[in-house]
């Protein structure tokens, strides 16, 4: 009895190491365009701008991306979000901007170094500037994760990404791997050492 009850620690302790270790060169993001090359907009008072929520890696998986849990923080008081999800996806559950979403795909998965989330509607009904979105763990997980192939266990921490919404500053990223661990660290230098 005893040494079951040391296999199933092990096995729990291992699971939960799959998941919670960041999965090298992986990123929930949220970008100004659907090729994952900036995350810097403007929403003017009273306006609407899209914005696409996309994972980015900076290599090529053998596995297809089949689903990501995570959620958006920042959005000021008084601005409206409304999230549509890519329509591949077999399932989208929660709240994006709230305790957070789950999104799922077939277990073939979906390929890419920008694969397609969700199309995102900001609307700014007060004047707000500087705003960051933030993409964070949902509440049961301890990062955003992306989940990989048709097994649980192939689940990943991945880093979340900011987007910089009617700020002065330009934040202008790339797919490239060479500058996408740039990017990375510019996210760590903005939340701090993780």
């Amino acid at each position: 009895m005893k040494r079951c009850l040391v296999c199933a620690s092990f096995l729990l302790g291992l699971g939960t190491a799959l998941w919670t270790s960041p999965a090298s060169g992986t990123s929930v993001g949220m970008f100004a365009d659907s090729t994952c090359s900036s995350c810097n907009l403007v929403v003017s008072l009273g306006g609407t701008a899209t914005t696409f929520i996309r994972i980015v890696t900076d290599y090529q998986t053998n596995q297809g991306v089949t689903g990501a849990e995570f959620r958006i923080t920042g959005l000021p008081p008084n601005w409206l979000a409304s999230a549509i999800p890519n329509p591949q996806a077999d399932s989208s559950t929660g709240n994006l901007f709230g305790s957070g979403a789950v999104i799922t795909f077939p277990l073939a998965g979906i390929d890419g170094d920008c694969v397609d989330l969700y199309t995102v509607f900001l609307s700014n009904y007060s004047a707000a500037s500087d705003v960051v979105l933030r993409v964070e763990a949902g509440n049961s997980a301890p990062c955003p994760r992306v989940f990989l192939g048709n097994l649980p266990i192939s689940s990943l921490c991945a880093e979340g990404g900011v987007m910089f919404v009617n700020s002065d500053g330009d934040c202008r990223v790339s797919v490239a791997p060479t500058t996408w661990s740039q990017v990375k660290a510019l996210y760590q230098n903005t939340w701090g050492e993780r």
